[in-house]
């Protein structure tokens, strides 16, 4: 006979033994391993703080390890154990059921059995483990555990914690892969019980469970019917009169993206409002807001006709927000009650379901991004405000996962709140610059290099030399402009042109108009440049300590190269020195503009060679 303190130390050996991450215990250690597990499971129901929660973590790290051993085990105990151990042994044994579920369908099947348990809190617990790890099971398995919830969610004298615990298990359950013939069936069925159960009186806390279940499911019915790889988008379609748009620009830029569009013809509609953090910047600090510069308009022109515009970064809409009516209501701060009733105001208005109704292509789907701080967590937020609008706008259906639009809330009182309807494809998916196969570090964001191209008003005459062209988005955006210059581009980084050589093919840019080549661009420039436009190498990607060194060894190899009347185009970090620099090599300054680049400022410059002709290259 085994002395009680044999067995004593046993046990205190093996636990020690767990503490180590790559312990793994023999098969014969999982009786042992399960009475030291429920042993601190019942000591931390007791007293939580007397009990190290690392002890217990460490145990059920060695369980799972011989998952089937401890499954087994763990069955043989269920006759003698009650309360709260057997409630936490089911828990265990749909957890190993699951880690099992690949190898032993059997095990699967006979822990699905003990949804039948007569102890209906036990039988909860393994509702509630399978529902967990639901997406770890077969779709057989799936199933099997769907027709099982269904079957008692059928039992109309169910009682509402277990009727609780089902709808959570199924609401985490997948709709079966629309390929399966049964899928129709299935979502059909699910759906009918669950609007039966909605109909049904409940405690609070069982209908808001039932009301998220059948949520999720009609998103993914949803989701389902939409083609992956179909628009989510209708372009083309006009918007409704007196749409508020909102293009957002790197700072720096909305000056010139205001030309642009007059140049295109796209500001007809009266401008609401434009602002850019660059024309209040009183010194060059090295950091910026990271807010983007912004330009509202009223406009009813399809958003294909604001695509051919290449100088924003992203599009939204404006969505209604009450004017404070006073001083005080101007500094007032968002309570999540305020905040709940605007934003649902905000998606129920008629002009926004007008718009996404117009716009989306299938059922509208929005989710939620809150950047607000208000006395609510964010995630409680989000679950009021889908509810609210769910129940006044059923058309508009939550989506935080594949959903095609995004409403984004910023602001900390309610004078500065703005919330702005994102369309999320054209910010994963812009057609505009679809030509971006590939990118190096620290390469120019299209918009900034689709400026610097038209800041350097080359001609077809003109040879355009990028000398340090990365991923080749700036000599791209020349070619884009359709006058026709020649165009080349240096790197010492063989990658780097080897992703230009991609993106420019990619764009459409004819392999004789540009030529790429592996060179130094303080040693070895092309010859008859007479333009050069680049994003240099900033802090780091030059020496350390070396960056003023280098930009001024370039403004002078720019002096040198270009002809009279040549143009460089350029973003400098040290504008002082550029500037110092650039005159002292008798190199003209034409225009310059601090632009965001990323999170710290650098000034677009323009740098003309001087022609006493009077006349610029092109």
């Amino acid at each position: 006979m085994t002395h009680p303190t044999a067995v004593s130390d046993e046990k205190n050996t093996l636990l020690a033994r767990t503490h180590s991450k790559g312990f793994t215990p023999r098969h014969s250690d999982a009786d042992a391993l399960l009475d030291l597990y429920l042993q601190q499971h019942a000591a931390a129901s007791s007293d939580a703080r007397s009990v190290d929660p690392h002890v217990k973590a460490d145990l059920l790290r060695a369980l799972d390890r011989i998952a089937a051993a401890a499954l087994a085990r763990g069955l043989l105990r269920l006759s003698l154990l009650k309360g709260g151990a057997r409630r936490e042994l089911f828990t265990l044994l749909a957890r190993w059921a699951v880690l099992r579920a690949d190898e032993d369908d059997a095990a699967f099947a006979t822990v699905l059995a003990l949804l039948d348990d007569p102890d209906a809190p036990s039988a909860r617990h393994v509702a509630i483990a399978l529902g967990r790890a639901a997406s770890k099971l077969s779709p057989t398995q799936q199933r099997r555990l769907r027709a099982a919830l269904l079957r008692r969610l059928n039992d109309r004298a169910a009682a509402p914690a277990d009727v609780r615990a089902w709808v959570e298990a199924l609401g985490k359950l997948p709709l079966p892969a629309a390929s399966d013939p049964d899928a129709d069936a299935v979502a059909h069925d699910t759906l009918q019980v669950l609007t039966r159960l909605q109909a049904q009186s409940f405690p609070q806390v069982v209908a808001a469970a039932i009301e998220t279940a059948l949520t999720r499911y009609q998103r993914d019915a949803v989701r389902q019917a939409v083609q992956p790889s179909g628009p989510s988008l209708a372009l083309d379609a006009p918007l409704p009169d007196d749409t508020q748009l909102v293009l957002r620009c790197r700072a720096g830029l909305l000056p010139m993206l205001r030309h642009e569009l007059r140049e295109r013809g796209l500001l007809r509609g009266a401008l609401v409002a434009a602002d850019d953090p660059a024309d209040t910047l009183r010194s060059f600090s090295p950091q910026t807001s990271g807010l983007a510069a912004r330009l509202v308009v009223k406009t009813g022109q399809p958003l294909s006709h604001w695509l051919s515009a290449r100088l924003f970064s992203s599009l939204g809409f404006a969505l209604p927000v009450p004017a404070p009516t006073s001083a005080t209501a101007l500094a007032q701060p968002l309570s999540a009650e305020l905040l709940c009733q605007i934003v649902v105001a905000a998606l129920v208005a008629p002009q926004s379901q007008a718009l996404l109704s117009r716009l989306s292509i299938g059922v509208p789907r929005y989710r939620l991004d809150l950047q607000v701080r208000c006395d609510a967590s964010v995630r409680s937020l989000v679950d009021r405000i889908a509810r609210a609008v769910q129940a006044q706008a059923p058309a508009l259906l939550n989506d935080p996962i594949a959903s095609p639009w995004q409403v984004e809330v910023t602001g900390q009182r309610l004078g500065d709140l703005r919330i702005e309807l994102v369309p999320r494809a054209l910010q994963t998916d812009d057609p505009r610059f679809a030509y971006r196969r590939g990118d190096v570090p620290a390469a120019s964001h299209p918009p900034l290099a689709a400026a610097m191209a038209r800041l350097l008003l080359a001609g077809p005459q003109a040879v355009v030399w990028d000398p340090f062209v990365g991923s080749g988005s700036e000599l791209i955006e020349v070619a884009l402009l359709g006058r026709g210059p020649r165009l080349v581009g240096s790197d010492l980084d063989e990658p780097a042109l080897a992703t230009a050589r991609e993106n420019a093919r990619a764009a459409g840019v004819p392999t004789a108009q540009l030529v790429l080549r592996r060179a130094d661009a303080l040693t070895d420039p092309p010859p008859a440049v007479t333009h050069i436009v680049t994003n240099p190498p900033m802090g780091r990607r030059t020496r350390p300590g070396h960056l003023a060194e280098f930009l001024s060894a370039f403004i002078a190899q720019a002096a040198r190269v270009l002809p009279s009347g040549g143009r460089l185009v350029w973003i400098s970090p040290q504008p002082n020195l550029s500037q110092a620099r650039g005159r002292e090599h008798g190199l003209i300054l034409r225009s310059a503009r601090p632009v965001d680049l990323h999170g710290f400022w650098g000034q677009l410059e323009v740098w003309d060679q001087p022609d006493p002709s009077g006349h610029a290259q092109s």
